[in-house]
């Protein structure tokens, strides 16, 4: 089958490589035909060995890459029994395996969650990486559908994939959203549904912030600052009411790329650690959120977005035979949203 993939360890770059898939499936998988997918930071990062030690420990090459997509069901294991042939499903994969560009791709069936007709496949397609972490995080910072009403959420990088999910989801549960970004999304963020907007200097210079929560998707440093200080942390432990502070953007992968694993997890765990510490003595709950397959997050993002009223994400769309030129150095992209990636479109049957 053809896939988009690093081909091996000295090759910074992706490729288009053919992979003899496997013949056979263990109990709890499926495979998957392929329709789109999308692309999620974290591969861009993959591509030039950012965190590889961690991720692709035994250096497992070729490596293909993609973290969400939808496709139709090919064949599933012996214990499936909550998915079946023939459904379309979203799907989702830790980077620690290989990802879903690809035309058919084996995975353990909790990663993938059916949906219906009412969601159309080029939405469906660019949600399960980054829905599934947006919810994740909303969780950690004390945002549920049931104990959401009326709380103060600022959301930082508020235009990306992440944010525009989150955004979406919060306001719906029923937060009052205050939407973080530049200056050019902030009519569309409000269309979302944030309560506000602000551009990002703006949010780093207050000294208290409008919010009992922050949802931090993007560095939250200012011109000339300390990247490894936290202005929104700061401002935010100087509010009253139950707090949290949960952010996506962690030393991990730089930590583990830099000093190797061991000593790279000890360090990120005393960085955490000392946040933690710092945020608790001001009464603000801290969490690092890293992406983790959890079939709950996964559902719950695809519930949302099958529902009326739910706006897709997706501001760009290319085909896969664009993705090794997408992925070049000299292809650092900063759009709104997502980019939906159309995989290998089949040919109509002759008549």
């Amino acid at each position: 089958m053809l896939a988009y993939a690093i081909a091996h360890r000295a090759h910074s770059r992706l490729s288009a490589v053919q992979i003899f898939p496997a013949s056979t499936l263990a109990p709890t998988e499926i495979r998957v035909e392929m329709a789109a997918s999308s692309i999620n930071p974290i591969d861009r990062l993959l591509v030039k060995g950012y965190g590889s030690a961690l991720v692709n420990p035994r250096g497992h090459f070729p490596r293909i890459l993609g973290r969400d997509g939808v496709g139709t069901i090919m064949a599933i294991g012996s214990a499936v029994r909550h998915l079946h042939v023939g459904q379309r499903v979203v799907l989702t994969v830790s980077p620690r395996r290989d990802g879903t560009y690809a035309e058919q791709v084996t995975i353990p069936s909790s990663c993938a969650c059916a949906i219906s007709d009412a969601l159309a496949s080029d939405a469906a397609a660019v949600i399960g990486y980054a829905g599934s972490t947006a919810v994740q995080a909303l969780w950690a910072a004390y945002l549920d559908p049931a104990g959401s009403q009326g709380r103060r959420l600022m959301i930082h990088g508020a235009s990306g994939g992440l944010g525009t999910i989150a955004v979406q989801i919060a306001a719906r549960w029923g937060a009052q959203v205050t939407a973080v970004c530049s200056r050019r999304n902030h009519a569309w963020l409000k269309e979302l549904g944030a309560s506000q907007t602000m551009d990002y200097e703006e949010a780093l210079g207050l000294r208290v912030l409008p919010a009992d929560s922050v949802v931090n998707f993007a560095t939250p440093d200012s011109k000339g600052s300390d990247r490894r200080a936290d202005p929104l942390l700061a401002a935010l432990q100087r509010t009253d009411g139950r707090r949290a502070y949960a952010t996506v953007i962690t030393p991990t992968l730089g930590l583990v790329t830099q000093h190797g694993v061991v000593p790279g997890l000890l360090r990120a765990g005393v960085d955490l650690a000392r946040r933690k510490a710092g945020a608790l003595l001001n009464n603000v709950r801290y969490s690092q959120v890293l992406f983790r397959e959890d079939p709950k997050a996964l559902a719950t993002v695809v519930d949302f977005f099958s529902t009326p009223g739910a706006q897709s994400v997706v501001q760009r769309a290319l085909l896969a035979a664009a993705l090794p030129a997408e992925f070049s150095d000299n292809a650092e992209l900063r759009t709104p949203g997502k980019t939906l990636v159309h995989l290998f479109p089949r040919s109509p049957a002759p008549r």
